[in-house]
């Protein structure tokens, strides 16, 4: 084979490999290093057979190959289900628990610390206050940060108070 057909099929083959690693394997780093050493291959076999200014350009072909293509891979369908959007990023839960601030419920599951209880009619997924909590215990939510839902086991006197107030039905 011609010695520039050599130096064409390593950088594509580079290419490839380095689209492979941004693609199918991210951060494993085989794909990356093989795509890096193809690359540096073929501008090495240029310059040893051709003379430094092709190896000159096939170093800058490598490069501006692999720019484009990591220029390009985050506008094609497939990069863009891999990321997150702009309307899907922060607060997983959107601010539906907040409401559950200050209710009271009964737990499904036992917390240990994590379990479910039924807050107003719904499973919810709490976590208990640094304690286990048994299944069927009367518990009231303490604070909610995010999605994420903190109880503790209510007392007959904070549920008088939470059902008097109108604030539980």
């Amino acid at each position: 084979m011609n010695t520039i057909l050599w130096v064409v099929v390593l950088i594509v083959l580079g290419t490839i490999l380095a689209a492979v690693e941004v693609l199918v394997i991210p951060g494993f780093g085989v794909a990356g290093l093989l795509a890096l050493a193809t690359l540096i291959g073929a501008a090495a076999l240029a310059y040893l057979q051709l003379g430094p200014l092709a190896g000159a350009l096939a170093m800058g072909a490598g490069a501006v190959l692999s720019g484009l293509l990591f220029w390009l891979l985050p506008r094609t369908r497939l990069a863009r289900q891999m990321v997150l959007d702009e309307q899907h990023r922060g607060d997983a839960s959107g601010g539906a628990f907040a409401q559950l601030d200050g209710r009271s419920g009964l737990t499904l599951t036992p917390l240990r610390p994590a379990g479910t209880a039924e807050i107003d009619g719904k499973p919810v997924d709490v976590v208990a206050d640094g304690q286990y909590v048994e299944a069927g215990t009367r518990v009231r939510v303490v604070r909610v940060e995010g999605a994420r839902v903190v109880v503790i086991p209510a007392t007959a006197e904070q549920l008088q108070r939470t059902d008097s107030q109108g604030e539980n039905p």
